[in-house]
């Protein structure tokens, strides 16, 4: 007869009142508007469904075998058991175990990439009563910036941020995706050095205090936690041309101006110029022309941009003036320097060159001596060397690649 009879089962000494549903015995149950003109039947009901008793939603959860053999025999596939059925998690425990037991790190915002901006210094609070952190920021005096009483409010932080512009507030749910299981960050996400999403945010993990340190020595065997020395320093912008580039890196570190020191060790070495022989790698050369139109002189002048010792060796690839250049030989005098200067020369594979060169260049004056050797012979002389040479660079780029990897 479709009649439906709601009981709830009794438990002694719960403090509730406990019985049916309805105070009249079974009865015939109308749906919910604006379907209320029709009643529910055995076709309503179904596990993992939602149904609606005088405003009151329940859920069905399992039935028993009866049920779902009849179900089964009238055509129904019973659906699967919701796999959390409104099951209430007590955080109690963790709560009497770790109350107003906080975790204090210290951590920096790197904004150096925005415009006017630079690294903040934050204080994050972790509470394992609830596994929540809140972030407050270090302003210093006269920094230029106002004082603000939370960078985060106290609050679970999702590991995972990403914004479409489509969130779970959204009105009426628009896309249907239900609830979302997020994973939060715990207390073992934490540690130094690391790096924590923050809406958005990298933020870097550099230090803790000592409660900090003992909890993660107790709790998790961690031993030492040691500060991270990593350094946070600005890069000076680009060269505009205007004066030297000394002062402009002058008048970037202060407000007052000031005239740039000079290094007179280095004044004393300017005679000491080491030459290579270059290739450009790009294949292209225009010859000079005659009535061309193209002005002939100085293709690079000393750039902005100093190279040290250990940039120059037999082999290295250099970008002079957005040009790249490979680095084929080496004169006399260059030489000797990196073998009195060892120390500060890293490739070894130097010294095979020069003796392949002086071995050439003796072999070349020898052979201007030889009165033996008529025109042919000469000529074929000075083939094979140029044959060796080009033989020899390529050695060079190659024993350059296997000693650089």
């Amino acid at each position: 007869d479709d009649t439906i009879q709601v009981e709830e089962p009794e438990l002694k000494n719960s403090g509730i009142p406990q019985d049916k549903l309805s105070k009249s015995n079974r009865h015939r149950i109308s749906l919910p508007a604006p379907k209320d003109d029709c009643f529910y039947n055995v076709h309503h009901f179904n596990i993992n469904q939602e149904i609606a008793f005088y405003s009151r939603t329940f859920m069905i959860t399992d039935c028993d075998p009866f049920t779902r053999n009849f179900l089964m025999k009238m055509g129904m596939e019973g659906n699967m058991k919701p796999l959390r059925p409104y099951e209430r998690i007590d955080n109690l425990k963790q709560f009497l175990e770790h109350d107003r037991k906080v975790l204090g790190f210290c951590c920096y915002w790197d904004d150096t990439e925005s415009m006017f901006g630079d690294p903040r210094e934050l204080i994050l609070h972790y509470f394992l009563a609830d596994d929540t952190m809140e972030i407050y920021e270090f302003v210093l005096p006269n920094s230029g910036r106002d004082t603000v009483p939370k960078f985060l409010h106290r609050g679970k932080l999702p590991k995972l941020f990403q914004f479409n512009g489509l969130l779970c507030q959204c009105l009426l749910n628009i896309l249907q995706t239900g609830a979302v299981e997020e994973e939060f960050h715990k207390d073992r996400d934490l540690t130094i050095g690391g790096v924590i999403n923050v809406w958005g945010r990298r933020v870097i993990i550099c230090d803790c205090d000592n409660f900090t340190k003992e909890y993660y020595r107790s709790k998790y065997g961690i031993g030492e936690l040691r500060q991270d020395s990593r350094e946070r320093t600005r890069q000076m912008p680009p060269y505009t041309g205007f004066g030297s580039e000394e002062d402009s890196l002058c008048s970037c570190q202060s407000l007052l101006l000031k005239p740039p020191q000079k290094d007179f060790r280095k004044q004393g070495l300017v005679s000491n110029v080491l030459r290579f022989v270059a290739k450009m790698l790009t294949d292209i050369f225009e010859p000079p022309q005659r009535n061309s139109g193209v002005i002939g002189g100085r293709f690079l002048k000393r750039v902005s941009k100093y190279f040290t010792p250990q940039d120059l060796y037999v082999g290295a690839w250099l970008d002079l003036n957005n040009q790249p250049f490979q680095l084929l030989n080496a004169d006399e005098f260059t030489f000797n320097y990196m073998e009195q200067h060892a120390d500060e020369v890293t490739h070894k594979n130097h010294i095979v060159s020069s003796v392949l060169i002086k071995t050439s260049f003796h072999m070349s004056h020898s052979g201007k001596d030889q009165t033996f050797l008529n025109t042919f012979s000469f000529l074929l002389y000075y083939i094979f060397l140029y044959i060796f040479y080009i033989f020899l660079c390529n050695f060079a780029h190659k024993a350059v690649n296997v000693d650089k990897y």
